[in-house]
């Protein structure tokens, strides 16, 4: 018999020396220690970066997989799960189309970074759309923070980065939604955090990991990871993959004790990323490590609101559902959907909260 899922906290998009940081594989692994991080996902630029040098694997207790941040002149995306370096690209579907020939899988980046009227040569250009890619990256901890930080006072605001955490608009969440009525797109969360010497304090780092690896994190629901790093690697892509997860912020409080998942009428369990076929009378159950407010959205409208440690109410039909929980008027936790699936497909929502 199969124990339970085990909850396993990880960062993605993570930079190092490899591309331009400054920080080394030895600083990765010891920020994600102190911080009780159990995966690190490093996504050096046009390089599979220490992934080449065999340096993969168990680093004292830390998982470290390598993917790659594809550059092209009109998009940049991540590639998780690729055999071989993509490198810049001259367009977004010659990048994709390379990481499909490698049955590797590719995450839309870089929605929350700002976009000014003139193109400013230090921001990557528009993301590649989420239309396109397998996997999204929803929140992301330096994205966000560029996007309300004043270039002019970049360094001041660098010493409160964490305070600025609000979460993806309203505007973005709406699009992934649309999305769901299509087709099954987990989401991720990251980092995009590159750590670096201070220009003017040569002792000063800015941006460093042991703050980013308390903010944004994903966390996959799995079995427990074994000590053979190659199947360990290959349970923490699925879990990616297929969503199995949910994306917190560690700032508000801890990211572990989280559940979501469907009952059937017969108590058959589903899971978070699931497609499960739609049957009358199921109920969907949260659970969280501490009370908070809870909000179900049912194809992007709020079906349910309310404050508890645990949830349970019913399906209100087919459709994708999702939840997101708020401590201190925050966000806290994103979920990825559960997708309730009839003969004619999932339901449209009939009213937009977006305007």
């Amino acid at each position: 018999m199969a124990s339970s899922p085990r909850t396993y906290t990880g960062v993605l998009h993570v930079h190092t020396v490899q591309s331009g940081g400054y920080g080394t594989l030895e600083e990765v692994v010891e920020a994600a220690k102190k911080n009780e991080v159990d995966f690190v996902v490093l996504t050096d630029h046009g390089t599979l970066g220490y992934g080449l040098e065999n340096q993969e694997g168990w680093h004292d207790g830390v998982l470290v997989l390598c993917g790659e941040e594809v550059s092209t002149p009109t998009g940049h995306l991540l590639a998780f799960e690729s055999r071989e370096e993509i490198g810049k690209r001259e367009t977004v579907e010659e990048a994709l189309e390379e990481i499909r020939r490698q049955c590797a899988v590719s995450v839309s980046i870089h929605h929350q970074l700002p976009r000014g009227k003139s193109p400013n040569p230090r921001i990557p250009p528009p993301p590649v759309p989420m239309e396109q890619t397998d996997l999204l990256e929803i929140w992301s901890f330096m994205d966000e923070f560029l996007s309300r930080t004043n270039s002019k006072y970049v360094l001041q605001a660098a010493a409160r980065a964490e305070k600025m955490l609000l979460g993806p608009n309203r505007k973005l969440l709406w699009k992934w939604d649309r999305e769901l009525e299509r087709r099954r797109l987990p989401i991720v969360g990251g980092l995009n955090v590159h750590q670096r010497k201070d220009p003017l304090l040569d002792w000063k780092v800015l941006f460093p990991y042991d703050l980013a690896f308390q903010t944004i994190c994903t966390c996959i629901h799995t079995q427990e990871l074994p000590t053979v790093w190659l199947r360990a690697r290959d349970m923490v892509w699925s879990a990616l993959r297929e969503g199995r997860s949910h994306v917190a912020n560690r700032v508000i409080a801890s990211e572990k004790g989280f559940q979501f998942e469907f009952v059937s009428v017969t108590g058959r369990r589903r899971a978070m990323g699931e497609d499960v076929a739609y049957t009358p009378n199921g109920r969907f159950h949260i659970c969280l490590p501490q009370p908070a407010e809870v909000v179900l959205r049912h194809n992007g409208q709020p079906l349910f609101w309310g404050t508890s440690s645990e949830t349970s109410f019913p399906a209100a039909g087919p459709g994708s559902y999702r939840v997101e929980v708020y401590l201190n008027r925050k966000l806290w936790i994103l979920s990825n959907p559960i997708r309730l699936i009839d003969e004619e497909g999932v339901l449209q929502p009939t009213v937009s909260d977006v305007t």
